[in-house]
């Protein structure tokens, strides 16, 4: 049984999930352990269609009745509840069929799937709410989750050190506030280089739904090119 740290127990409205939404999900037990990009593709009455997960070229074939974590923004919130999948399908798309919950637990959020990615950003430095001279470096990311980056940087930088940083998504770019979780030097790397990786700050919902969709994106490109 997977367990969630009670915090709040929230009442669910009509719309909360709806049809295209970026969701989160998360295996404890068996074969298949491990967090996994969806969406849900329809909402049915009293029951939710979730796209089947994908993993190393294949699709993950969670069984029915097996217990599942799905994690979704609200109100710029995480949400999560817990659900047996009830059935499974696989025309004209693969899908599994859950109930459709009318609570869920709002809770502060731990890890998200990371998914490596080349994504092109620029960043700067914030002190005191000023951006450092309005000075936005070029780099790549080495990965990215719904939670935040770690990219490449020519220096070093603070743990807490906060950040403006400009994600050049496809479609138009996405501007976020960011803080330094850790930078780390390259070993032999010259000129030197570090990875540097920092979470969102004061993300929206629609801001990270537009991460969560690049992410599911990403995975399935990686996917069918055999690198996952």
């Amino acid at each position: 049984m997977i367990f969630i740290a009670r915090e709040e127990i929230v009442k669910l409205a009509p719309g909360d999930l709806r049809p295209n939404q970026h969701v989160e999900l998360e295996v404890r037990d068996g074969d298949y352990r491990g967090k996994y990009p969806s969406r849900v593709e329809e909402i049915r009455g009293d029951t939710m269609v979730l796209a089947m997960p994908m993993s190393r070229g294949e699709i993950v074939t969670l069984r029915r009745e097996t217990r599942v974590l799905i994690n979704f923004m609200l109100n710029d919130a995480n949400h999560a509840f817990e659900a047996p999948i009830l059935e499974r399908m696989r025309d004209p798309l693969p899908v599994f069929v859950v109930r459709l919950p009318t609570e869920a637990v709002k809770r502060q959020r731990r890890s998200w799937v990371r998914v490596p990615a080349s994504l092109r950003i620029s960043y700067t430095t914030v002190k005191d709410k000023v951006i450092d001279d309005e000075l936005f470096l070029e780099t790549s990311t080495i990965d990215v989750s719904g939670g935040g980056l770690l990219f490449y940087s020519d220096r070093g930088y603070r743990p807490g050190e906060s950040m403006r940083i400009i994600l050049h998504l496809p479609k138009r770019p996405l501007e976020v506030k960011a803080r330094v979780i850790r930078s780390t030097i390259i070993p032999d790397q010259q000129p030197r280089l570090y990875q540097t990786g920092v979470e969102f700050i004061d993300i929206r919902e629609r801001q990270r739904d537009r991460v969560m969709k690049y992410i599911f994106e990403q995975q399935r490109m990686l996917i069918k090119k055999g690198l996952m």
